[in-house]
């Protein structure tokens, strides 16, 4: 063990002390992402109604403060950190993150309003903390940010879903016909369905968003600079169809 003679604390090896970052277990770090999945959502709408109301009454000092405390992006670094994951436990734990944002959308009577005002808030501080500052262009990113996720679910990723979703519950309910039940397969048919289409659903739209969400930056001059690789908007892609389909076997 090396002793710094500055001060009155140990310093580990680099090794050793790599090892000792790592202290979040796999499970938590998993349970972990789908809790600030969640969280963030609640954070983003509390975010834009009290950036709202700040704004309103004249406060914008405090409606900036609350874009730029970004408490969940903090749980999520001490998470990473704590576990320094692999690339397949990053990619379980951004699916497991897509899960638990989709989760809120469970809540009775609440969740589509309260899931749809977490994009906008969340949005509004992603571009806050981009630039800086909370102006004209940011909220006018987030609401466009809130409304491409809206018409992406509603229009395009429901579509191709199904079509997509369709075909794919053919090719299993056909590979399982020799091995199941009547009543099997209509349950398996029934998940199939549930399952490729609403991973087939948010790959598309996961897909799209990574390069609407550059064009949006463009636009509104959040940053006239964004640019999406065509890797990054397939892992994206990757990580909705992961999070969709078991959002859609539930």
């Amino acid at each position: 063990m090396i002793i710094n003679n500055t001060s009155s604390h140990p310093v580990l090896p680099k090794t050793e002390e790599k090892k000792k970052k790592k202290n979040v277990s796999t499970v938590g770090y998993i349970g972990g992402k789908l809790g600030t999945g969640a969280a963030s959502v609640l954070e983003g709408t509390l975010d834009l109604l009290g950036g709202t109301a700040a704004k309103l009454t004249g406060n914008n000092a405090y409606a900036e403060y609350l874009a730029k405390n970004d408490i969940v992006g903090k749980w999520n670094k001490t998470l990473d950190e704590g576990k320094n994951p692999n690339k397949v436990l990053k990619f379980i734990g951004d699916a497991a993150t897509g899960i638990g944002q989709s989760s809120t959308l469970l809540i009775p009577y609440a969740g589509v309003p309260l899931f749809y005002a977490g994009i906008t808030g969340n949005s509004i501080s992603s571009a806050t903390q981009k630039t800086g500052t909370l102006g004209g262009k940011e909220i006018a990113y987030g609401a466009a940010s809130g409304a491409m996720e809206g018409i992406l679910e509603t229009f395009l990723g429901k579509g191709i879903g199904k079509i997509v979703g369709a075909t794919g519950k053919t090719a299993i309910g056909n590979s399982l016909k020799s091995l199941s039940s009547v009543t099997g397969k209509t349950v398996a048919g029934r998940i199939a369905k549930g399952t490729l289409s609403e991973a087939s659903e948010e790959f598309i739209e996961e897909f799209i968003e990574e390069y609407g969400d550059t064009l949006l930056q463009r636009v509104t001059k959040v940053d006239p600079n964004a640019n999406t690789e065509l890797k990054d908007a397939i892992y994206a892609g990757f990580v909705g169809f992961a999070s969709g389909g078991v959002m859609g076997a539930t």
